[in-house]
């Protein structure tokens, strides 16, 4: 139980990450798969104006600091936005 609480605390922190560093608001569709499978997948048109925000975020915040991460597949060019659920970071 403690844990679920620790995920949903996390995903609140990493939706509040977005808003705040790079202006990205996540739809409730999308909020909806991180809960479920923490990660979300972006096509490139989706994240084109909020990439920079993102970009500087993960290059600005030790990876130590870090709950979620973003990953870009090169084959089509889409993104994964991943939650990092290791024991040490479920506190």
């Amino acid at each position: 139980m403690l844990q679920k609480i620790r995920e949903q605390e996390m995903i609140e922190e990493i939706i509040e990450d977005l808003e705040l560093q790079a202006g990205l608001k996540l739809s409730p569709l999308q909020i909806k798969m991180l809960q479920l499978t923490q990660h979300v997948f972006f096509t490139e048109q989706e994240l084109k104006n909020h990439i920079s925000g993102i970009t500087d975020y993960l290059k600005n915040t030790p990876s130590d600091e870090r709950i979620w991460n973003c990953y870009q597949d090169l084959s089509d060019n889409s993104f994964v936005l991943i939650v990092c659920l290791t024991p040490s970071k479920l506190g």
